[in-house]
């Protein structure tokens, strides 16, 4: 893969991995174009790392209140064993449990089929079949997403939200449009599904990274400058992306997202089965 390949790969992850379209359907279409291969692990762990810095960066507030509310909720139910009265009284630590929750589906869908997901991701006729799906679930929102609701997230909301990010495994489905759709017409507000979304990847990352962290340690000397080069654009790009679709899901376009999904879906489909993909 040449520098400015990488480059056109990091700056189609950092847009459609924040934005609901589905930044391993754009992948797939992206190498299967450009006819490349990414050079293996190390370079999705550099795009794992650069998209865990852009939320944490544009979400830094959030995270901050929710990490102290949960920590110091924690030391109080355990401390004065008021764990009822915890729950009721402090949203941080509510929240805390929530992101918990939330992350358990994902994780098992993952540790229970990884190996028939990962055999999905070489084909892309199926990732733009998932895709198409993808701009089905965005215009159920259309209702929701124009008239919002002011609900706060609830254990089960968090739970319907975790079965969406885990069905997000799949290539095509977008993570963050599955996870944000899903709180949406939970009646979840709608820049708090947001937020809820973002800050539920966070954990799901972190743990990709750490489990792949060590590959990044044997990259030969010539892929690594291409490796930091395409996180950082990826990362930049990616952080632009998100401020984005803050404003737009504020302004009730979400659903807007689902012609540009059947559109890409359809030639993508046209393309992958025209060039022999599979």
């Amino acid at each position: 893969m040449t520098t400015s390949q990488a480059v056109i790969i990091a700056v189609v992850q950092g847009l459609t991995e924040f934005l609901p379209v589905s930044s391993s359907a754009h992948i797939v279409l992206a190498k299967t174009l450009m006819r490349v291969e990414t050079p293996g692990i190390s370079w999705e762990v550099v795009l794992h790392l650069s998209t865990l810095a852009a939320i944490l960066v544009a979400l830094r507030r959030q995270v901050a209140q929710t990490v102290v509310g949960f920590v110091r909720g924690l030391r109080q139910a355990i401390g004065e064993r008021a764990w009822r009265r915890t729950w009721k009284s402090d949203p941080e630590f509510r929240l805390g449990w929530y992101l918990i929750i939330g992350t358990v589906p994902a994780g098992v869908a993952g540790a229970l089929f990884h190996s028939a997901i990962e055999r999905l991701f070489s084909n892309g006729l199926a990732a733009m079949a998932f895709l198409f799906l993808t701009g089905e679930i965005l215009w159920l929102t259309r209702p929701h997403s124009i008239y919002g609701s002011a609900g706060e997230i609830r254990w089960s909301d968090s739970v319907i939200v975790g079965l969406a990010q885990a069905c997000a495994l799949l290539p095509g489905i977008s993570r963050s449009g599955s996870t944000i759709a899903a709180g949406v017409m939970r009646g979840v507000d709608r820049v708090r599904a947001v937020e809820f979304s973002f800050l539920l990847s966070i954990p799901a990352i972190v743990g990709a990274v750490a489990l792949d962290a060590r590959e990044i340690l044997s990259t030969p000397a010539g892929q690594f400058r291409t490796l930091v080069l395409g996180g950082l654009v990826a990362g930049s790009v990616g952080y632009v992306a998100l401020r984005l679709l803050f404003r737009l899901v504020r302004q009730g376009h979400l659903h807007w997202f689902a012609y540009y999904c059947w559109v890409v879906s359809v030639i993508g489909f046209a393309l992958c089965w025209g060039m022999g993909a599979e």
